[in-house]
């Protein structure tokens, strides 16, 4: 990816994860006063992305967002992995003392560098990014339509797995102005990721779904979503 220096990296995750770290015990508490779910009134237009915890069902859909925390790593932990700190690695103050005036800025900004060096290596050793999920339920409209990225899976008479033609795919898709293929509010199912566009009503007077795609699963055991290609997401093969 990225090329960047070993310094630059480690400096660039202290100055993200320190803030993040005052907040480990803070959850908000939702519209319904539960813990780990995101108010409705906090979204606003746009696409968002997620795990369907509860399928629609004529009324809402229930998802899940991953989010990024900081904890503070078990202090169970053995000597062995506590860094040493022995008087033979602790610098003489009154040979600094004395050879602080000897030595160039260079160095003084070097001694600098490296004591921030420790201290964000210790702050990294001692913390750890948990990923957590919170529930956000959205109401659904009577406008909001279903999509999924890939087509639904449909068999020849042989039992085969049909190819479909330009022109039916063409049908399938219906309306062209939208991503993905149409599909039924039954095929979005648990597990399924989904991308859920929010846009103002026509009237302006509340925020609604305008349509939900399904992208794929969450299935995978590094904890990626996948997309079952051939047919929409989860459909039978």
């Amino acid at each position: 990816m990225f090329k960047r220096s070993f310094g630059l990296l480690i400096t660039s995750l202290f100055v993200i994860i320190l803030p993040a770290s005052g907040a480990d015990d803070k959850k908000k508490k939702g519209d319904d006063g539960k813990n780990d779910r995101i108010p409705f009134s906090q979204v606003g237009p746009g696409l968002i992305e997620g795990k369907v915890k509860s399928p629609p069902n004529g009324k809402s859909i229930v998802i899940e967002i991953p989010y990024q925390h900081i904890e503070k790593k078990d202090d169970n932990k053995k000597d062995n992995d506590k860094p040493n700190n022995n008087n033979n690695n602790k610098p003489n103050k009154n040979n600094n003392n004395n050879n602080k005036g000897k030595q160039s800025p260079q160095a003084i900004q070097a001694q600098q560098n490296k004591k921030i060096m420790q201290q964000q290596m210790e702050y990294l050793r001692t913390h750890k990014v948990v990923v957590d999920w919170k529930e956000l339920e959205i109401p659904l409209d009577d406008s909001t339509k279903f999509r999924s990225k890939e087509p639904g899976t449909g068999f020849d008479d042989k039992g085969n797995i049909k190819r479909y033609s330009s022109e039916e795919l063409k049908a399938m898709k219906g309306d062209s102005n939208l991503p993905g293929y149409e599909a039924k509010p039954e095929e979005i199912q648990a597990g399924h990721i989904v991308s859920i566009n929010m846009a103002k009503s026509k009237t302006g007077s509340k925020l609604i779904p305008t349509f939900i795609i399904s992208t794929g699963t969450y299935n995978s055991p590094n904890g990626k979503s996948t997309t079952n290609k051939g047919g929409s997401p989860g459909s039978k093969k």
